[in-house]
C-alpha cells in the first residue's frame, strides 16, 4: 500500500533548505535522488555540498527562494512510499 503525500513547490523549498536531503527523505519515505529529481522537476535549487557543514546564511536561501518561486514550473509535489511525482 502506498502513502501520498503532497507539498506546495514552497513547502518543498523550505523542507529542503531546513534539513539535510537524506532526513527529509527518510521522513516521507523515498530515496534522497527522487527528492533530487523532484526538486529539479520544480526548478528549485539544491544547497551544495558541505552546505550543512558550514555556517548557516539565510540571504543565501531568501535570495534562492524567491528566484525558485518566480521559476517554478508546478504547483504541488507529490509522493507515495516509492515514489516522488510533481503534479
Amino acid at each position: 500500500m502506498f502513502t501520498f503525500v503532497s507539498f506546495t513547490v514552497a513547502e518543498l523549498f523550505e523542507k529542503v533548505w531546513q534539513t539535510s536531503m537524506v532526513k527529509l527523505a527518510r521522513e516521507i519515505d523515498v530515496s534522497d535522488v527522487a527528492v533530487a529529481k523532484a526538486c529539479r522537476k520544480a526548478g528549485i535549487p539544491l544547497p551544495g555540498r558541505g552546505h550543512w557543514a558550514k555556517s548557516k546564511s539565510s540571504d543565501n536561501a531568501n535570495l534562492l527562494r524567491s528566484k525558485a518561486m518566480s521559476d517554478s514550473k508546478c504547483s504541488t509535489v507529490t509522493t507515495r512510499s516509492s515514489r516522488l511525482a510533481l503534479t
